[in-house]
């Protein structure tokens, strides 16, 4: 691609939104059935406490009309310390009838504020974004209908619309959930994680079928009828060279037919047509990169991104494009014959006169085959333009309006600069991540060599090392629990067994003195659940686990079998109290026999000699309440500790077969008793036993000689302790969290008495994975951390502290 020239004048006319001083940029265009065209106003981190508006243009009157203001909408107190709904960011769909949907997203920081936080104020009950707020405005009376928030906390990049069955998707930005919402009934359904990033515009087809991606490029189908989720057996194109981390959907529009969509795939920078009804699964046609050819070991300085794309009238995709590799401003029209394949470069983005567009963010394609590009304004003092752009000729003139904008700051190629310094993040401040050790993301599996557990059975919810440090053994939840183990040597996982072929949770796992692992069972939600235990004869099965780690010895190891039945075989040893669950055990090793707590109060025994089983109802007495039903059981020194009503320690004598109420209380805030009970133990070598909270996330430490309990307060905002290890050097590590916050890891060095929040817990290796919820955590035998997560898509974390010298 030679040196490029503006677009003919002939060919390209633009546009200016005036009276917007605090919008920066146009994110969204959409086209609706009388011709008319809706935009997006958007605020960058540069315009504090403004809100997102959309307008209308009229290309029959040159005109442009207020629909839509947020910020009336919403009605947020001027001293809020939330980010405002600053955008409509690739998220306005129109139906069939010419209404109009339109979903928010932030960037704006709030009033008083110079800075975006994301994940930083994720947690945080005042400062969290509130959340994606959907609108639908009727042209026909002019009416805007606020439609609620639809994805709490998070905000909207990319809208999809299903026009058949009346339905909006979306993919939420931070979290990566794949959102429904039913218009016909205005139900909103959260199907769970698909992805790391949420680069991936769900798209509907006239097949039937909504497309999009996970963040390595994989297709992922999601069906109305039965709303389920299928993780196709393919991905976008991309160089051989390159790694899939990152390369999933940016943009995905249908065509001309309404079938076969057509989209961008990120980190491959290549424009492709996905077409449906090809073979089982689809087929994808790479019409490759724009400008250079892409290449192994160079910087593309000449290959330009697909920043945004629309499919015009004479089946040509028209793109707008911006160089990030080479950061030379100035972006370009590139056109795409659909059957052919041809590349037409028109030019710059640029009217005579006006400021030169340097990063189109949205697109679409009016009646008369106009093509509307959005961009960010290039500074302030420059026009905020649409420029509009025809193969077949401009008909209209530039309205007389616009003369006042010709020739301002033309040059442009920054909006602004800010010196952002104070918030840069480093080992010691503003990271929101973990920023001392490291951590690696291990899959559920081996891809290609060991089937992974499948998503939404893949939550791991209970961890255990083995004594001697050589096996880490884990169970999952969901629609079916797993049983698998974990070779830290080698890094092989591999999943063993199924415990259960119907919904369930695994959040009990022990072993005895001989190393044999047993896992308990409870349901997924409050209903009656009938809890079994498990067996697993771990030390039957040394030789195996052994021999697994001989494999890697530099030699080929071209495929993995499939486990043996016995080196599989778990044993059921059936219910412990119908139709309640499992949720806390611990081994007691003077009686060789396991204590637990079912998911109803009440108390049981398993003897490993004799194989019976004792169910002790005490929940009407020591429990009372569903709130101070404990998650955790630990014992020491042969007795057994677990809390009960209002919080308080009960302990449990085995030889006398009693309970007591002692005048330990697990701690709360003044008056929240009610709502308590301990989530976790711990034992340490000091003597003591360590617990965490489920009211309101405090450490506390047990002396069990003295009977005296000691709060230790609160690691950071989180609402409870989720879970605790005890490392090789006496470090209590924990994990933070609540059911809408993300996961933290703290640390607690009870020698200086000293709390760390370490941050939220983010793998760079072998893949970019950020944890959002993580419940379970067990110590490896050289000090590295063993964490599992529990989502919709899941990995067994393995964090590797920090060495300290001296």
């Amino acid at each position: 691609m030679s040196e490029l020239k503006p677009v003919d004048a002939r060919l390209i006319t633009t546009r200016v939104v005036e009276n917007k001083p605090n919008h920066n940029v146009i994110y969204s265009a959409a086209t609706a059935p009388d011709g008319k065209i809706y935009f997006g106003l958007s605020a960058e981190f540069d315009s504090p406490g403004v809100f997102g508006q959309i307008i209308c243009y009229d290309p029959e009157l040159d005109c442009f009309e207020d629909v839509v203001d947020y910020a009336e909408i919403v009605k947020q107190p001027p001293d809020s310390l939330r980010h405002p709904h600053s955008k409509i960011h690739t998220a306005i769909c129109i139906d069939d009838q010419g209404k109009v949907y339109a979903a928010t997203h932030m960037t704006a920081p709030p009033v008083g504020e110079d800075y975006y936080h994301y994940w930083h104020a994720y947690n945080d009950p005042l400062r969290s974004f509130q959340g994606s707020r959907l609108v639908m405005y009727d042209p026909a009376t002019r009416a805007v209908e606020d439609l609620g928030v639809i994805a709490p906390k998070c905000g909207c990049r990319w809208l999809g619309h299903n026009p058949a069955d009346q339905e909006l998707y979306m993919t939420t930005f931070l979290t990566g959930h794949f959102i429904v919402v039913k218009l016909k009934t205005g139900e909103v359904k959260d199907l769970g994680r698909i992805s790391q990033y949420d680069f991936m515009g769900p798209c509907y087809s006239a097949a039937g079928f909504v497309y999009t991606t996970d963040c390595h490029g994989f297709m992922l189908r999601y069906s109305p009828r039965d709303e389920s989720i299928v993780k196709l057996p393919l991905a976008l194109p991309n160089a051989p060279w390159r790694s899939d981390d990152g390369n999933g959907l940016f943009h995905l529009v249908p065509g001309p037919d309404k079938l076969k969509l057509y989209g961008v795939a990120a980190a491959a920078q290549r424009v492709f047509e996905f077409d449906p009804t090809v073979g089982k699964y689809g087929g994808i046609r790479d019409y490759g990169t724009l400008g250079g050819e892409d290449r192994p070991d160079e910087y593309l300085t000449d290959v330009i991104f697909p920043r945004t794309i629309t499919v015009g009238h004479d089946h040509k995709i028209y793109v707008g494009t911006k160089n990030y590799v080479s950061g030379v401003p100035g972006s370009t029209i590139v056109a795409i014959d659909i059957e052919s394949g041809e590349k037409t470069y028109h030019g710059l983005m640029r009217v005579e006169g006006f400021s030169q567009v340097n990063t189109p963010v949205a697109s679409c394609t009016g009646k008369d085959g106009s093509i509307y590009f959005t961009a960010e304004q290039p500074s302030k003092e420059s026009a905020l333009q649409i420029i509009i752009f025809n193969p077949s000729g401009i008909r209209k003139p530039l309205p007389a309006y616009t003369e006042k904008y010709r020739n301002k700051d033309v040059n442009a190629t920054a909006y602004a600069n800010h010196d952002f310094s104070y918030y840069l993040p480093d080992r010691e401040k503003n990271s929101c991540y973990v920023a001392k050790g490291n951590f690696m993301a291990q899959e559920l599996g081996d891809r290609g060599r060991v089937p992974l557990i499948p998503r939404n059975q893949c939550a791991v919810d209970a961890l255990l090392s083995s004594s001697d440090g050589q096996v880490v053994f884990g169970a999952t939840s969901g629609e079916k629990s797993h049983f698998f183990f974990y070779l830290p040597f080698t890094k092989r996982l591999i999943p063993l067994n199924a415990l259960s072929a119907t919904p369930a949770a695994c959040r009990a796992m022990v072993s005895d003195k001989d190393g044999i692992v047993y896992m308990g069972t409870s349901g997924l939600g409050r209903g009656e659940f009938d809890g079994r235990l498990y067996c697993y004869d771990a030390p039957a099965n040394r030789n195996q686990f052994s021999a697994l780690n001989d494999v890697d010895r530099g030699e080929f190891s071209l495929a993995s079998s499939l486990p043996s039945e016995d080196f599989r075989r778990i044993a059921d040893l059936g219910v412990v109290a119908p139709g309640e669950g499992i949720v806390a055990m611990c081994y007691a090793p003077e009686r060789h026999c396991i204590h637990g707590v079912t998911s109803g109060g009440n108390f049981f025994t398993y003897d490993l000699a004799s194989g019976e089983k004792s169910l002790k109802r005490i929940f009407a007495e020591f429990i009372v309440k569903p709130h101070n039903i404990p998650r955790a059981i630990i014992q020491r020194d042969g007795l057994v500790y677990f809390s009960g009503r209002h919080g308080q320690i009960i302990v449990h004598d085995p030889q006398a077969e009693d309970f007591r109420v002692t005048t330990m209380k697990i701690p709360a805030g003044q008056g929240r008793e009610y709502l308590n009970h301990a989530t976790c133990f711990a034992n340490a070598p000091d003597g003591f036993i360590y617990g965490g909270t489920g009211a309101d996330g405090l450490l506390f430490r047990i002396d069990p000689q003295a009977e005296k309990i000691f709060n230790l307060g609160r690691p950071g905002i989180e609402h409870q302790i989720l879970s605790l290890t005890i490392g090789n050097d006496g470090t209590v590590w924990g994990l933070s969290g609540g059911p809408d916050q993300l996961s933290h890891l703290f640390r607690f060095k009870p020698d200086a008495h000293e709390f760390e929040d370490m941050g939220m817990m983010r793998s760079r290796v072998p893949h970019i994975w950020v944890v959002h919820r993580a419940t379970t955590m067990t110590t490896g035998a050289d000090g590295e951390l063993f964490i599992g997560e529990s989502d919709a898509i899941s990995h067994l974390m393995t964090y590797f502290p920090p060495v300290v010298h001296g």
